[in-house]
């Protein structure tokens, strides 16, 4: 009786490793001390005091808007910048507020990082 042929066996592919992309680490920009800034100085019952740094523009708005804590808008305020800005508001409790720097009410382009605090 012929034997039986042994059949070849067939090479078995090699997975190629794929690579993982690396990623590079992003920079965090640097902060010009110069730059126009607002802050929050001082919180009330019913005031939010800010201070707005290095804006000579006087006809920039300063904006304070206080949301619920499910991020709704509860109330706009906005100021001419004067330096130190007093805002009165019956709706600071449990809230969340921001305070802007704005070129002016009708192009409401920013001229700062908002300051933030929760109530």
């Amino acid at each position: 009786m012929p034997s039986a042929a042994t059949p070849t066996p067939k090479p078995t592919p090699t997975a190629k490793p794929t690579s993982t992309p690396t990623q590079k680490p992003t920079a965090k920009p640097t902060v010009d001390p110069n730059a126009p800034s607002v802050e929050i100085t001082e919180v009330l019952d019913y005031i939010v005091t800010a201070k707005v740094n290095n804006c000579d523009d006087f006809d920039a708005q300063v904006i304070l808007a206080v949301y619920n804590k499910n991020g709704a808008l509860i109330e706009m305020q906005n100021y001419y910048n004067f330096g130190d800005v007093l805002f009165f508001s019956e709706n600071l409790k449990n809230t969340n507020i921001k305070v802007m720097l704005w070129s002016d009410m009708d192009s409401m382009k920013p001229l700062a990082e908002p300051a933030e605090m929760s109530l």
